[in-house]
């Protein structure tokens, strides 16, 4: 069985996802997690494990799925192993981080663990005080710029840590080391919604308590 990570719209009224899985079933695909993701105006955004023979059967079971009333797809991907699986994740990343010494080699970690898990299009840290880049991955904007925004961006009340609806839809951001040094990804093809910048918030804190034990 193939596993593929499928996101989806769906109006927030009762048999709504009962006729989603019901479609996937209908294409002998198998939901084995969900998440979601938001909710509000009367639509929830869920992320949806499915297993499934085929990767040909991808395109029909999309079909199916949005002929359901009130369903969009946002896209389907190719899901990893551990998709689906967020403690473990987490504590697969606190383990990595814990083999490493320096804050350069744990931010590393951090960065493509989240760049690769949730699928973005760059990923980088950022020295704040120095406005320098201190690593990135894809094609990442200049280091002045990140630096600007989550400056700016840190004097704006309606934006916690960088996790808000009001935050830019294609980036999501946190400070780490004491301020010192920022967190930044951005995605093109889909936005980050509200649980995914929690996650980074809180894998991110996972860093700080690494470098602390670091440090004694």
């Amino acid at each position: 069985m193939k596993r593929f990570r499928l996101r989806v719209w769906l109006d927030d009224r009762p048999g709504a996802l009962g006729a989603v899985a019901s479609r996937i079933g209908s294409v002998k695909g198998d939901l084995v997690g969900i998440e979601i993701l938001e909710r509000g105006g009367g639509r929830v955004v869920d992320d949806l494990l499915v297993e499934i023979d085929s990767e040909s059967l991808i395109d029909l079971m999309v079909r199916e799925v949005m002929e359901v009333d009130g369903v969009d797809v946002e896209y389907v991907r190719p899901a990893g192993e551990l998709e689906g699986e967020g403690a473990l994740m987490s504590l697969r990343l606190a383990a990595d981080l814990a083999s490493y010494n320096s804050f350069d080699s744990k931010a590393k970690a951090l960065a493509e663990f989240l760049y690769f898990n949730m699928n973005a299009t760059w990923a980088t840290v950022v020295d704040v005080e120095q406005s320098e880049e201190v690593l990135s991955l894809g094609e990442a904007p200049k280091p002045e710029w990140v630096v600007a925004f989550v400056l700016g961006a840190a004097y704006d009340e309606s934006f916690s840590l960088g996790a808000t609806i009001n935050a830019p839809k294609d980036l999501a951001w946190v400070f780490i080391d004491s301020g010192q040094r920022a967190f930044a990804m951005g995605r093109t093809d889909y936005p980050f919604r509200e649980s995914e910048r929690q996650q980074i918030i809180y894998l991110a804190k996972v860093l700080v308590s690494q470098l602390k034990v670091g440090e004694g």
